[in-house]
């Protein structure tokens, strides 16, 4: 394993008060693939704290950061933090990029780019205890490495808007998961041979053909298991105790993250001490958030993004 460095200063642009921190590009090499992760510190000396941080499904690292300073990512940041956020393998500046045949399925991201990216953080960051922040099917992808992989050095998770099944019915859920995510889905993946998500317009980055077809399989079927090995995660998940978990998710998060998908996550891994908040003017929040903005609005800066910081200290 390889890695590479590419220095930016992006000191000019801040979303709070604070000097924005810096920012580099770190590589990875696993196997064949090149693995991004962009690495967002405050100046000076090196943090006493770590996070990864790990997109969803059709999205790439850039869920969580700017260039000019924004998001979730420099925000840890400015609190002090060495954040690490990847690019799994196809998605974002990892390359090759996703193409037909790649590969890049969740067992590949659970079983060989996982292990590699957390063995580079743990070396990168002097072995700095962690934290693991993640949105919507990443929580579902490091809960499935978790499952398989027990580790102790992991000091809590944060996971906004995730959840593995997709159990309410409406119009919304019919017509962009059941018809375009999952039929329209295997088509497209038959005639490109990965999910187009970009040239659909309907995600920031594509989607491996062999992910889709996984992440597909888990989001209907009750049981959890996978269909290579038969491992079954649910059983597994029973006789661990994974580290503490604060749970968000916004009232407008209508079907990717629904607030009763959430909570039936929160149920089937059943793991003590774990939160649930959901994120609403009702509940004192400046904005009823969906499941992207809960990520990205510019007053999550002032409004959950310190319950994050709040809940991450209280575990360290």
């Amino acid at each position: 394993m390889a890695a590479t460095t590419q220095q930016e200063d992006l000191s000019g642009g801040s979303l709070a008060k604070h000097k924005a921190p810096l920012q580099e590009s770190l590589i990875v090499q696993q196997g064949g693939n090149t693995l991004h992760i962009r690495n967002i510190r405050p100046e000076g000396p090196l943090p006493s704290h770590a996070i990864m941080m790990v997109h969803g499904s059709i999205e790439s690292g850039r869920i969580w950061y700017s260039e000019s300073g924004r998001g979730l990512a420099p925000y840890l940041a400015q609190q002090g933090y060495n954040v690490y956020v990847v690019d799994l393998a196809g998605r974002g500046q990892s390359k090759p990029k996703t193409r037909r045949g790649d590969g890049y399925s969740q067992r590949h991201a659970i079983n060989q780019e996982l292990p590699a990216l957390i063995d580079f953080i743990k070396q990168h960051s002097q072995n700095a205890p962690m934290h693991w922040v993640a949105h919507s099917w990443g929580g579902v992808v490091l809960t499935a490495f978790l499952a398989r992989y027990p580790r102790t050095d992991v000091l809590s998770m944060v996971m906004l808007g995730t959840k593995r099944r997709i159990s309410v019915l409406h119009a919304e859920r019919f017509v962009k998961v059941d018809l375009m995510w999952t039929l329209l889905g295997k088509v497209m993946i038959g005639l490109w041979g990965y999910w187009p998500a970009r040239f659909l317009k309907a995600g920031s980055d594509n989607e491996p053909g062999a992910y889709h077809k996984e992440l597909t399989r888990w989001v209907y079927s009750k049981k959890w298991r996978d269909k290579v090995d038969g491992f079954d995660y649910k059983r597994q998940l029973k006789q661990l105790q994974l580290p503490q978990t604060l749970h968000l998710t916004g009232i407008n998060d209508t079907y990717l993250g629904h607030p009763k998908d959430v909570q039936l996550f929160m149920n089937e891994v059943a793991n003590p001490g774990d939160t649930f908040r959901l994120l609403s003017k009702q509940q004192g929040n400046k904005v009823d958030y969906g499941h992207i903005d809960i990520c990205t609005h510019k007053e999550a800066v002032n409004d959950h993004f310190p319950v994050i910081v709040e809940w991450l200290r209280g575990h360290q």
